[in-house]
């Protein structure tokens, strides 16, 4: 699913000395959240980002097949940020998950099945 991925080009560097977020409670409930698909809106600076990259780590370490996994932002920017700080850990397990934007997902779905 590689060529579906409609991101900018992600900048191979490391933000050196930031160091690891702590969830507050609402985070960690919505990162340790399992079974039905979860919506996590919230305002701009409030973490959401550190929210889902920790519950994607967590399904990945729980063994969930990596293909199994589609990560839907509204920004180009935001799923960037979130294929870089997984990569970081997860290079192999980012190349075989979907990520991208709700628009890229549904271009990608009319490319592949439209007649």
């Amino acid at each position: 699913l590689l060529d579906a991925l409609l991101l900018p080009a992600v900048n191979p560097g490391t933000k050196e000395g930031k160091s690891e977020v702590i969830l507050n409670e609402q985070q960690k409930h919505a990162a340790d959240h399992r079974g039905k698909p979860y919506l996590l809106e919230a305002g701009p600076g409030t973490g959401k980002t550190q929210t889902l990259v920790k519950r994607v780590e967590g399904l990945l370490d729980e063994g969930v097949d990596p293909r199994r996994i589609l990560i839907l932002t509204f920004s180009n920017k935001a799923a960037g940020e979130m294929a870089e700080r997984l990569a970081s850990k997860n290079k192999e397990a980012v190349a075989s998950m979907w990520i991208g934007t709700f628009h890229a997902f549904g271009l990608d779905l009319v490319r592949r099945f439209y007649s």
